[in-house]
């Protein structure tokens, strides 16, 4: 009697540990979920106002259309901002690694540098307030790119108002980093 008695505690503490690591995998996915990164957009860029925000696999998607194949990572956001001066569009990609925001980012310039005839009618690197900024010029637009850590920002912007839009967005990125 004794031996079955024994038989039914090791059992028990057998299921009671297989429950409490299921419980403890369970809570650890969730933890992680939660840690995922929340990408914000300014609510403005000076007089610029944010009027449309698009997020997770629909802006993944977008991104990826426009580049015609899978070029974003998992987590992206698109801001559509208006004004009564121009519009514009930010396109911004959160990577895993600041690397490969790095490698993404000179891929991209130098892709662009180097293209014949494509979109871009003009490619100029510079600097503003610390970053290393591109600026293309295509489709009757600015298009701006720089990066802030895992951070990769894409601005489409209407000519009268692109420079001091650039300028204001790099001051509000790296000012909240």
């Amino acid at each position: 009697m004794s031996d079955v008695s024994l038989r039914e505690i090791v059992t028990r503490k057998r299921v009671a540990l297989g429950v409490g690591i299921c419980i403890a995998a369970a809570i650890f996915f969730f933890l992680a979920k939660l840690q995922r990164v929340s990408l914000a957009l300014p609510k403005s860029i000076l007089q610029l106002h944010l009027n449309e925000e698009i997020r997770g696999n629909e802006a993944r998607g977008i991104v990826d259309k426009m580049h015609l194949k899978s070029v974003s990572p998992d987590e992206n956001v698109i801001g559509m901002y208006r004004s009564s001066n121009g519009d514009a569009a930010l396109y911004l990609s959160h990577y895993e690694t600041s690397e490969a925001a790095v490698d993404q980012f000179e891929k991209m310039a130098r892709l662009i540098r180097d293209e014949q005839g494509g979109v871009f009618t003009l490619v100029r690197e510079m600097q503003t307030q610390g970053r290393k900024v591109y600026l293309c010029l295509g489709l009757g637009q600015a298009h701006y790119f720089f990066l802030t850590g895992k951070d990769l920002y894409w601005l489409v912007v209407d000519l009268p108002i692109a420079q001091a839009s650039m300028q204001e967005l790099v001051r509000l990125v790296t000012n909240t980093k």
